[in-house]
């Protein structure tokens, strides 16, 4: 079984990337979760510990899917990482005190299992101007995620993924054009299990 995260600050480039790896190779599988995100109005602290619990659930499922299918490698959209990095953001921008990134950091270590506490991921994060840009774009069709036109947000948001950049359960991507080498490091940890 293999099983690999792809995180990234919004406007990365992520589904494209799939997309390309996908039609590159048909032992890519990226999997279609059952568990549905609602949008809830509720204080940012609230909002970031559902989101973590929500994620926690849908790695769960995506580890679930990839023992189904050992022969292909499954890629999860988004993990812990992503929720690290937020936790960063949203106390940075003054969103969550001191005492409610401790509670939704334990929130954390408890909601995700063992296996996916330290998984194997794809961080894709391009420059800041370039993830700006791609959002924008995004804007002009009506499809806008909670927060993301705060340009502060966005930044720090690519600021935080940066700090993955060296972890050894880490392809770090600063552009989404290197196929050839992700599907090289795919490949080498296909045998690896969660």
């Amino acid at each position: 079984m293999s099983l690999v995260f792809i995180c990234g600050p919004h406007g990365a480039g992520k589904t494209t990337l799939l997309d390309r790896l996908q039609a590159t190779n048909k032992d890519i599988m990226v999997p279609t979760l059952v568990t549905a995100s609602v949008k809830l109005h509720t204080t940012p602290a609230d909002r970031i510990v559902l989101k973590t619990c929500l994620r926690a659930v849908e790695n769960y499922e995506a580890l679930q899917l990839a023992n189904g299918q050992p022969d292909k490698i499954t890629i999860g959209n988004r993990c812990i990482y992503d929720t690290l990095a937020y936790m960063n953001v949203y106390r940075k921008r003054g969103w969550i005190t001191e005492s409610e990134y401790s509670r939704i950091f334990n929130v954390t270590a408890q909601v995700f299992p063992e296996g996916l506490q330290e998984p194997q991921a794809i961080v894709l994060n391009p420059p800041f101007e370039t993830v700006w840009s791609r959002l924008q774009g995004r804007w002009q069709k009506g499809e806008k995620k909670w927060q993301e036109d705060d340009s502060e947000y966005c930044r720090l948001a690519c600021q935080e993924y940066r700090n993955f950049k060296g972890n050894a359960n880490v392809l770090y991507l600063s552009d989404n054009a290197v196929v050839p080498e992700l599907l090289e490091w795919l490949d080498v940890h296909r045998l690896e299990v969660v």
